[in-house]
């Protein structure tokens, strides 16, 4: 390919920091596209791992090592360049250090796109005009290339990582080095334990993702017709995991394809600032450019998007608790602005991809910086847990669904240390024995088996959440509090700092996302306390990934229900044969006349794990009371099993 950079005249311009600025970014860009003539097969076959490693740390050592003076830090740009250019500048240098990525995997749009915004940035600066303005115009002009790339790369099996598993020795674990991105020891750790991984038991993992998977379409009675290409979310290391759940799902006469890798951040500081100042693009007149945009590519991808039958995904936990101190980028996201934009984009996939019509799988990973026990005890240990048959569980569900349904409110209360004292709001039934308010919910779609859960309705539910410590969004939150009002929250705060504002910030960050309110989506029974007993006797409770950590207990979820965009789809349970009519809330309802007042986007589990709950009671209809927990054992008449691992 041709790559074109502009004639620098460093001389002319007048801001020596801004001569500094370019000719580094110029450097490094140059950098990065050299490598185009140097990865090839000959690079990757004739060079030992070391070698490998070693380069691949060079592409990414100023960001993870010398982020404090790196152009791609918006705080140091904003000490030595003018306000005006200091965020996009840093923006443009973390693209282009990023774009080792795009080098390796031959991505010809992406690289061109850095480099064209290398231009455009250079030329405003040099022509004395609107730097934001050049970027904006030129992110317009590109904004159609790029939409069709990133569904090209999700929804198609023309993509680098795909065409990796068929052509690489997955035990030479040089291979990890092709795909251009940060390879930590995370992703080498996973590797090796691969290398040296049973092949039954790496089968077993694929099995349990894929059978789960087609497991949901049997539950919630989706029929796949014309659908049949699933999209498999992988770990960087855990090739060979998707390499047979490619191979299970031939089998069976169904496709997958690998549409995005899940690896080790460079810096979680890093990526942050880059998301915040990424903000400037928002505006009335660009947003509206980007609709178009996503518009052409979808109709592009129409007959792939069409094809599209879901998601099997592999998720990580366990990396090291994250620092992140919060950027405010000078120029200002219009927020409101972001959220319309997200929200008109999901509605217009929705007419591609109805949720109604496609299904999904999660399951957890360890990464070894999870423990300092050895890793693949730690990743045995997750396995079984994710491996777990989940028939005893199935019937204990039944019980609880039984209980339940008597109900009109719960009532949580916490104990040892734990505040919570919450009254959840149930739907009401019109006829019991043929309708439910709770989905048993085994090991489809959202592995380890474990949960029983429903949209509580939101008038009447009241009282205080507490959450001692959970992460979300790889932010670990202390003493999470949120007050509920008629179902949504009237206030939060969290105490992971001794600054007020600085907590609430975070909330707002990583939670409420510029929302002042979050209504209660989800009210659910965690019952896997086989996963809460072997969790903390590894020492790793509290870094589990949510699908592990919300089966540990009664949790809320607050933003959307666990329903969005599926309301109207009838769900039959198996197990008992009735009808689930829990599917809507006071805010999701307001989708039968403006949808975008109905969905958030959000969807965050915050559970109370059994030892910190003093009691679960429902108040029955009828005037009576079932207990359900006392003192954080189970005192339910069908489910003492669960009682064996407490």
């Amino acid at each position: 390919m041709t790559i074109k950079i502009i004639d620098i005249k460093l001389s002319e311009i007048k801001d020596l920091q801004c001569a500094k600025y370019i000719e580094a970014a110029y450097e490094l860009l140059t950098h990065r596209i050299a490598y185009l003539d140097v990865v090839n097969e000959a690079y990757f076959k004739e060079n030992d791992f070391l070698y490998l490693q070693q380069e691949n740390e060079s592409f990414y050592h100023e960001i993870n090592h010398e982020y404090a003076i790196c152009y791609a830090n918006p705080r140091y740009t904003k000490q030595i360049l003018d306000a005006s250019i200091s965020d996009v500048a840093s923006i443009l240098y973390y693209e282009i250090t990023m774009l080792a990525e795009a080098v390796f995997q031959h991505n010809v749009v992406q690289i061109d796109y850095v480099c064209n915004k290398f231009n455009a940035f250079v030329n405003a600066v040099q022509v004395g005009e609107d730097v934001i303005l050049a970027c904006m115009k030129l992110m317009d002009n590109e904004l159609v290339s790029l939409e069709k790339e990133t569904l090209r790369i999700q929804y198609t099996s023309n993509n680098f990582a795909t065409k990796l598993q068929n052509n690489v020795d997955l035990n030479d674990i040089r291979y990890l080095f092709r795909y251009g991105i940060y390879i930590s020891e995370s992703e080498i750790k996973n590797a090796e334990l691969m290398k040296d991984a049973d092949n039954t038991f790496v089968y077993s993992l694929a099995k349990q993702m894929v059978d789960c998977y087609l497991k949901g379409f049997y539950l919630d009675n989706k029929v796949v017709t014309q659908r049949s290409v699933s999209r498999v979310i992988q770990i960087v290391g855990l090739e060979k995991v998707a390499h047979q759940i490619m191979n299970y799902l031939n089998e069976l006469d169904k496709e997958g394809i690998i549409a995005s890798l899940v690896y080790r951040n460079i810096h979680p500081q890093a990526v942050s600032d880059y998301q915040k100042c990424s903000a400037f693009y928002q505006s009335k007149e660009n947003n509206e450019v980007e609709i178009k945009a996503y518009e052409t590519a979808l109709a592009y991808y129409e007959k792939e998007l069409k094809a599209h039958a879901g998601n099997v995904i592999m998720v990580s936990f366990g990396q090291n608790k994250a620092e992140i101190e919060s950027y405010d980028s000078l120029i200002k996201a219009n927020s409101k602005l972001l959220k319309e934009t997200t929200m008109k984009k999901k509605f217009m996939f929705e007419a591609y991809v109805p949720k109604a019509e496609i299904s999904y799988t999660g399951m957890a990973y360890p990464v070894a910086e999870i423990s300092d026990k050895p890793f693949k005890e730690i990743f045995d240990a997750i396995m079984k847990i994710n491996l777990m048959d989940d028939a005893i569980w199935i019937d204990i569900h039944e019980v609880l669904i039984a209980a339940l349904n008597k109900g009109e409110k719960v009532h949580l209360k916490g104990y040892n240390g734990n505040q919570t004292d919450l009254m959840v709001m149930l739907n009401e039934l019109e006829d019991e024995n043929t309708q439910s308010n709770f989905i048993n919910c085994s090991s489809a779609s959202n592995i380890p088996t474990g949960e029983v859960f429903t949209s509580p309705k939101l008038r009447g539910s009241h009282g205080l959440l507490h959450i001692q410590k959970v992460r979300l969004s790889k932010i670990e939150f202390s003493n999470i509090k949120l007050v509920i009002e008629d179902g949504c929250t009237k206030s939060h705060s969290c105490e992971n700092t001794d600054d007020k504002q600085q907590n609430d910030k975070l909330m707002n960050d990583y939670i409420f996302h510029d929302r002042e309110s979050l209504p209660m989506g989800e009210f659910a029974l965690g019952t896997n306390t086989y996963a809460y007993s072997l969790a903390k006797e590894l020492g790793v409770l509290y870094k589990l990934h949510t699908l592990i950590y919300e089966k540990l207990g009664p949790h809320i979820a607050i933003g959307d229900t666990c329903f969005a965009f599926s309301e109207t789809q009838e769900r039959i349970s198996k197990y008992n044969h009735k009808r689930f009519v829990a599917t809507d809330n006071e805010i999701s309802i307001k989708r039968l006349e403006d949808p975008k007042e109905a969905y958030f986007g959000l969807h965050y589990d915050l559970t109370v794990p059994y030892d910190e709950i003093g009691s679960i009671v429902v108040y029955n209809r009828d005037g009576s009371t079932t207990e359900i927990v006392k003192d954080g054992r189970i005192v339910l008449a069908g489910c003492e099993y669960m009682n064996t691992f407490l």
